[in-house]
């Protein structure tokens, strides 16, 4: 069953949605409707998909609207918000020189995504 936003996810969505690309800051008025679906991450990472209380799970192409980063060296990670089809659908977080980060990070420890790590 679906559940509310911990206090904890919610002020990371929050931030995230009010720092991130235009698109993002049309979910802030319906942040109280979104809801974490049961959906685990294999790798065990702290990543979790979302809905929007009664609507069903959104499909489509995945477009990145909140992209940032966080900490630094062997540490270095990524967090963004991404929609499938114009609809909020998640929260992802990866590794980028070790495991992506099992815990969520919070609002202070994120920054935007530096230019060379966007570049690719």
């Amino acid at each position: 069953m679906n559940r509310p936003l911990t206090d904890t996810e919610k002020q990371l969505v929050v931030f995230m949605l009010e720092n991130g690309d235009a698109d993002a800051k049309k979910y802030l008025s319906r942040i109280d409707s979104i809801r974490v679906t049961q959906w685990v991450c294999d790798c065990g990472c702290a990543s979790f998909k979302m809905v929007f209380e009664g609507e069903s799970s959104p499909t489509g192409t995945t477009h990145i609207i909140a992209d940032f980063e966080l900490g630094s060296g062997l540490d270095m990670a990524g967090a963004f918000l991404f929609e499938y089809g114009g609809v909020l659908a998640g929260f992802e977080v990866y590794g980028m020189a070790k495991n992506a980060p099992t815990k969520l990070p919070k609002p202070n420890e994120l920054r935007p995504l530096t230019d060379e790590i966007a570049k690719g």
